[in-house]
């Protein structure tokens, strides 16, 4: 599968594959000093500053609803996140991030910012923008799919 000038897609998918695996399992031992994984990092990063939907969350973290509640019953257990009913539907149920769970969470951002800014000046800066073109097309892939079939994304 040749194309992009002659070089090999399926080997420049490989590269990039391979590669975001040894950062991410770099990162997930840098998140581990202080006591998470990296699911549960991922977790408390989204439920900072709102409360989220378990649908949300196993959305967003592309895992099962199943994996969801277990993940969520260990935080809840260690006191770094809460469930919470809806005031007016008690059907929906959001989780919350507690103090405790913001400041684990403030700590593990500190050292995943310090590894980021450790390891981005090595990447040259065209690198850079194709990473950045990358997640901006990943963002957009849900709309266009929808789009497709003739539905918009709800707001």
């Amino acid at each position: 599968m040749k194309g992009m000038e002659g070089l090999d897609a399926l080997k420049i998918w490989d590269d990039l594959f391979r590669s975001f695996k040894r950062v991410l399992r770099e990162a997930e031992k840098k998140i581990s000093a202080v006591g998470l994984t990296w699911t549960e990092f991922r977790i408390l990063s989204l439920i900072c500053g709102e409360p989220k939907s378990m649908a949300t969350l196993a959305n967003e973290t592309m895992l099962s609803p199943a994996a969801i509640t277990s993940l969520i019953d260990k935080l809840e257990s260690q006191g770094y996140a809460k469930r919470i009913r809806c005031a007016t539907d008690r059907r929906l149920v959001k989780v919350e991030l507690t103090e405790e769970g913001l400041a684990l969470l403030s700590k593990a951002r500190e050292i995943q910012r310090a590894y980021i800014e450790s390891i981005l000046p090595s990447l040259a800066q065209e690198l850079q923008d194709v990473l950045m073109e990358i997640n901006e097309w990943e963002r957009k892939r849900p709309a266009q799919q929808l789009q497709e079939k003739g539905l918009k994304l709800s707001e």
